[in-house]
């Protein structure tokens, strides 16, 4: 099985997809989030949490990757 690696703003998109028909409040409640912090990852302010990756069905893994070559470097 492929896994697929998605970029930031698709794992907003998809945690704005879960809130289409409901408050933030009970999803916060279901991923086992306070409202305030839940709040400040939907405004981008903190980036998703384990539990809401977890939620979604994700992990986080960081990637480096070469820079291109500008003129000075």
């Amino acid at each position: 099985m492929s896994k697929k690696i998605h970029t930031e703003n698709e794992v907003y998109a998809m945690l704005n997809a879960a809130l289409a028909n409901r408050t933030q409040s009970s999803l916060a409640d279901e991923i086992g989030l306070s409202r305030s912090y839940f709040n400040e990852i939907i405004r981008r302010l903190r980036p998703p949490s384990s539990e809401v990756l977890r939620y979604l069905g994700l992990r986080k893994h960081v990637v480096y990757v070469n820079r291109e070559k500008q003129g000075n470097d």
